[in-house]
């Protein structure tokens, strides 16, 4: 698929979810689906592992762990 495709896909999502068309939990069910379309398509990355908790992303993805001795 063409990076114009997503790109619309994306466009679509971000309509209907704005005009109330779908919840925030279908909006970030399809954006993910999308998304990790895009990680597949393009950068050859298989995001087929588990969904994790949302916090525990956040965690590792921020890595509080580096800033504890900021005091």
């Amino acid at each position: 698929m063409s990076d114009l495709s997503y790109s619309s896909m994306l466009r679509t999502l971000c309509d209907d979810y704005y005009h109330k068309n779908i919840t925030q939990h279908q909006y970030r069910a399809q954006r993910k689906k999308i998304l990790d379309s895009i990680d597949s398509e393009f950068n050859h990355i298989n995001n087929e592992s588990p969904v994790q908790d949302e916090d525990t992303l956040l965690m590792r993805t921020i890595s509080f762990f580096k800033n504890k001795d900021i005091s």
